[in-house]
């Protein structure tokens, strides 16, 4: 009992690490810049990356990039090598998918959506892809799926 007291306690540290990281990564401040429409993954980038500013886009990938507000919401883009879009995320609950999924949307409600059944990434996010290309994601670190009131802490596209 104690041991799974202390696995427990483990993997909600490891949880609030991996958020911690995750905010520091995608820190709300800093540099942005407003323009009038949502780039899409492939676009050219809608802001210029900063130097020092690095975006976990996967389990084991870091990818530098910048922010945009498009209609009053922060985005969020890293760039592939190309200088093109290659990821896009967004944390603000007034974005909503084509879908009606917004941050804070349950796991039951993606699986409601259409959404393809979700799947782990270790060490990064449970997450779902929606018909519409935007993945709902959980910070999760376990092998098996979070329970069905879990909500959406972010959504993303990526290439």
């Amino acid at each position: 009992m104690i041991q799974g007291r202390r696995e427990k306690q483990m993997w909600r540290k490891r949880l609030v690490l991996t958020r911690m990281s995750f905010a520091l990564l995608c820190a709300c401040e800093g540099t942005h810049n407003t323009v009038d429409r949502l780039a899409d993954l492939g676009d050219p980038m809608p802001c210029t990356p900063d130097s020092g500013k690095r975006y976990v886009i996967a389990a084991a990938q870091i990818s530098p990039g910048c922010e945009s507000v498009v209609g009053g919401i922060r985005y969020f883009f890293a760039e592939d090598l190309e200088h093109k879009v290659s990821y896009i995320a967004v944390q603000d609950r007034a974005f909503k998918t084509p879908e009606g999924i917004s941050v804070g949307s349950s796991l039951a409600e993606v699986g409601s959506s259409g959404a393809k059944p979700g799947w782990y990434e270790t060490g990064w996010a449970f997450h779902s892809e929606l018909p519409s290309g935007w993945h709902a994601a959980i910070f999760w670190l376990r092998d098996e799926p979070p329970p069905a009131d879990s909500r959406v802490d972010w959504l993303f596209k990526r290439q």
